[in-house]
């Protein structure tokens, strides 16, 4: 398992692994986008448990290279987990099944790397700018015509 990434519980989590002298833990600390891609190639899933997100990129990334999600089923993910991955709760027994799951079941696995992948081909920027900002510069474009 390797953490990856910088925040308020980073310190709480370290002393944590050494104190249980947990030892297939590696913590790799923030890191650049390109090592994030050698990082995503050399793992198997990506796991995100935060309690807060908007539209975490670290996901559309991970679906980017085609790894699997297990998540915690929060508004800001739960739009992009359907047969790409595992939508889980906080508990750390339910985030274990669905670790489980995805190593026991290949057929699973498959399909959800191959879904993560389809599924981050429509965020592209391109799709994104066709989708949202060209319609709302359409509207505003509309919309100062009609305050001349």
């Amino acid at each position: 398992l390797s953490l990856v990434g910088d925040g308020e519980l980073k310190e709480d989590l370290l002393k944590y692994i050494s104190k249980e002298d947990i030892t297939n833990v590696q913590y790799l600390g923030r890191k650049s986008k390109q090592e994030l891609i050698r990082i995503y190639k050399d793992h198997d899933a990506l796991i995100l448990t935060s309690k807060y997100e908007g539209l975490p990129l670290v996901i559309l990334e991970a679906m980017a290279s085609g790894l699997p999600i297990i998540c915690t089923d929060i508004a800001g993910v739960r739009s992009f987990i359907k047969n790409n991955g595992i939508l889980t709760s906080f508990e750390p027994k339910d985030i274990a099944n669905a670790c489980l799951k995805l190593i026991e079941n290949d057929l699973d696995y498959s399909m959800f790397s191959q879904e993560s992948y389809k599924t981050a081909k429509k965020f592209t920027w391109e799709r994104l700018i066709k989708k949202y900002l060209l319609p709302l510069y359409k509207r505003l474009e509309l919309t100062n015509k009609d305050c001349i």
